[in-house]
């Protein structure tokens, strides 16, 4: 089946080496093999070389004249298309010339070296053409086969500025630069369609035909046009001859309305849209083609014309046109690019300020020269005028810059940022967040969007969610981090690197959530009214910083909330449990004793003997519910912790090694001096048995060292074992809290408390070592 796209698709490198290898050939040949003028010389009509302008400064005034006829160079008859100067290059070339009526030879000189002149005709062409070709290739190069858009605009700038170089080296009788011809009268087709693009829907059926007869006609004056410069042109003649217009000047015409009506369609297309991507995508060409055309009109054609002065030298106009060609590869490949859009707002600034400063300072020197009288010599036109372009670059700037960066990122919701912080702030929950996101997305005018955060079991959630998203709880071990925003390109949109990207096709852009260099989530958005630019993905970066703190705010809250439940709870049942061991046993014990005392006491005399037997009994009972009573007070609050720390070193790890049978070796090495508060000792007290308990539960170890010593002000205390490990050196607290660690958390907190330190590491070869550092200056009694 015929696919258009497709078979250009096929064939564009096909067609860029070949326009390559022409550009070169045609370069080479101009600048090398062909004789630089100081006079100027056209064709007219398009078989005569005919000598335009001798200027006075000119090393061929008093040979040539305006108006001569060049028949022969050499003896050798002139056709357009062919070489007019016969190689090697010659210092000086006989010319046959009409003169008014009269022939005559002249012996005209030529330049060794390009003058201003020669520079002036050939350079800004050589350069213009290039750009579009390098402009062209470019689109080309990215363009896929389903974007015929992004292939037609690719084509048409390659072979313009082909077409174009051709055109013009003719003239310079470059020998086969007439090949490309026929395209002439098609390019003129290609500018009336670049009126209709970009676009978003397929044109209509009767629009269509329309351009399909125009590239007909086009091509059939192409096929004239080649048979005038094979045919014709050889034997000194052209449809000028015939016609009152030559098919040059008819192409020239042709294109010119094809540049004037594309434009005045795009800006119909454009006042008819509605406020949507595609209409500022269309005012930022219409922006960039004005900016090419305006003063080109305004500052270079018309003053030549009405004045005789160009404030806007020739070849910087050309190369204003530049502006087209790039401003079509922008608004095709903006997507994605957020470095172009910066490029492109800033070059835009640039030239705007600048050709307005031209203006201003050309027009108002050439006011001052010729209506005031100055004296000759003099510098005091160009220094009137100073001031007031400086004036205008200072005061002009501003406008401009809001100018074109309205014009590029359109508008903007800095304002909303505020709100958020004051949200965030005043109500840290998920509920908020989840307005953020929702506010977010509709300002941003994205059907869909979503905000994964880690929970405290290390899966990705998705806690906030707009439209149809569907997202699994997912392992964080399972996801790949990234902590650059994750935007899709113009350029294979569909062919993302990451997996994120892949997995998920509706999403435009991502946003990593940072929290002290660690990524513990993200947020995506889905594509907008048109695509994100430099100045929404900055906000949202803004955003995500904001949504980072809070996250991590709302996850210490939900912590916090947690932790004083599980308190409470922990308190409860801690009462149920005394209660329990106080109704179970030494109340139990105290009835049973009570009773038989008052059975005793009923009747004492008649069972001397035995009634002192039970007394002796229930003595012992009431002993050892004593006992059992002081087991509990010890587990309320340690005597031993008013003993001081080297006492309650030594008393847990012997309870720890009766009670669990773990190992532990012992070294306490205080001074005999040292006497530490009681505070002090309770701090050691606490995080030795937490410490210990996790060794017992967690760590599988065999063996444990407990080192307690004093050195530089602080006591150290050391526990190490020779179990699994565990990396807590680089775990914040809200990190702990997080993964719900909540006795490292009480560790920490004591040691925070007591304005001390507690260091997680390696204990080498293998398992951890916890050490206590605590300043003794503040807590020693």
């Amino acid at each position: 089946m015929f696919n258009l796209g497709d078979i250009l698709n096929r064939c564009k490198i096909a067609v860029v080496v070949i326009t390559a290898v022409f550009l070169i050939y045609v370069n080479v040949y101009m600048w090398g093999f062909t004789p630089f003028t100081d006079f100027e010389f056209y064709w007219r009509p398009d078989s005569q070389l005919v000598i335009r302008h001798v200027p006075a400064e000119s090393i061929a005034v008093g040979l040539l004249e305006d108006g001569d006829r060049v028949e022969a160079v050499e003896g050798y008859p002139v056709y357009r298309g062919q070489v007019v100067y016969p190689l090697p290059l010659q210092a000086s070339y006989l010319l046959t010339v009409e003169r008014k009526g009269e022939t005559l030879d002249v012996d005209v000189p030529f330049l060794e070296q390009p003058g201003a002149l020669a520079i002036s005709y050939r350079l800004p062409m050589s350069i213009l053409t290039l750009a579009f070709w390098v402009v062209g290739t470019v689109i080309l190069y990215f363009a896929q086969k389903d974007n015929l858009a992004a292939l037609y605009i690719g084509y048409l700038f390659v072979i313009t500025g082909v077409v174009t170089m051709g055109t013009h080296s003719t003239i310079l009788s470059v020998p086969g630069a007439w090949i490309w011809r026929p395209f002439l009268y098609v390019i003129g087709v290609g500018y009336l369609y670049l009126g209709f693009l970009p676009r978003t829907k397929p044109l209509s059926t009767r629009t269509q035909r329309l351009f399909k007869l125009l590239h007909g006609l086009a091509l059939c004056l192409g096929i004239v046009a080649l048979w005038e410069a094979s045919v014709l042109f050889p034997q000194g003649r052209s449809f000028a001859d015939w016609l009152s217009i030559g098919l040059y000047d008819l192409a020239l015409l042709l294109n010119g309305l094809g540049w004037l009506l594309g434009f005045a369609i795009l800006v119909i297309r454009t006042w008819q849209m509605e406020t949507t991507y595609e209409r500022q995508q269309n005012i930022i060409l219409i922006f960039l083609i004005g900016l090419a055309v305006v003063p080109v009109v305004f500052l270079t054609m018309l003053p030549r014309v009405l004045l005789d002065v160009a404030f806007l030298p020739f070849p910087a106009a050309i190369l204003l046109f530049l502006l087209v060609p790039t401003g079509y590869f922008f608004v095709i490949y903006r997507r994605g690019f957020l470095g172009l859009e910066i490029i492109f707002s800033r070059t835009v600034i640039f030239i705007t300020l600048a050709l307005a400063m031209v203006g201003v300072y050309s027009s108002g020197l050439f006011v001052l020269q010729r209506f005031v009288p100055f004296a000759k010599q003099t510098n005091a036109p160009a220094v009137l005028m100073f001031l007031p372009t400086l004036a205008l670059s200072i005061y002009s700037s501003r406008p401009i810059n809001k100018l074109v960066h309205g014009l590029f990122f359109g508008w903007q919701i800095d304002h909303t940022l505020p709100v958020f912080t004051a949200a965030l702030s005043s109500k840290p929950e998920m509920a908020t967040l989840e307005t953020v996101v929702m506010s977010l997305a509709n300002e941003l005018r994205s059907a869909r969007a979503v905000l994964v955060l880690i929970n405290e079991e290390g899966y990705l959630l998705a806690v906030a969610r707009l439209g149809s998203v569907a997202w699994k709880p997912l392992p964080l071990g399972a996801f790949v981090p990234f902590f650059k925003p994750l935007l899709r390109t113009a350029i294979r949109p569909h062919q993302a690197l990451h997996p994120l990207l892949q997995a998920n096709q509706w999403m435009e852009l991502v946003l990593p959530i940072m929290v002290r260099g660690n990524q513990v989530g993200f947020w995506a958005f889905s594509r907008p009214d048109g695509y994100f630019n430099v100045e929404q993905v900055r906000f949202l970066e803004r955003v995500a910083e904001i949504v980072a703190v809070s996250s991590e705010a709302i996850y210490l809250f939900e912590s916090s909330r947690k932790q004083s439940l599980q308190l409470l709870a922990a308190q409860d049942a801690e009462r149920k449990r005394l209660a329990s061991m106080l109704h179970d046993s030494p109340l139990q014990t105290m009835m049973f004793v009570t009773h038989k005392i008052h059975s005793v006491a009923a009747d004492p005399c008649a069972c001397q003997e035995v009634a002192a037997v039970s007394l002796q009994e229930q003595v012992q009972i009431l002993q050892k519910t004593m006992t059992e009573l002081r087991e509990i007070c010890v587990g309320l609050y340690p005597p031993i912790i008013e003993m001081g720390p080297a006492l309650v070193v030594t008393e847990v790890c012997r309870q720890f090694e009766a009670d669990f049978g773990l190992l532990i070796d012992v070294d306490v090495d205080l001074e005999k001096t040292f006497g530490g508060s009681e505070a002090v000792a309770t701090a050691v007290y606490r995080i030795l048995v937490e410490a210990l308990n996790n060794v017992v539960k967690h760590a599988e170890a065999t063996r444990a060292t407990v080192a307690l010593y004093d050195e530089g002000g602080w006591l150290h205390l050391v526990i190490a074992d020779d179990g699994v490990g565990s990396n807590l050196s680089d775990v914040s607290l809200s990190d702990l809290i997080r993964r719900q660690h909540l006795g490292v958390v009480g560790m920490v907190e004591w040691a925070k408390q007591m304005k001390g330190k507690l260091l997680f590491a390696e204990n080498r070869p293998q398992g951890t070592c916890i050490r206590l550092q605590l300043p003794l200056e503040e807590q020693v009694l």
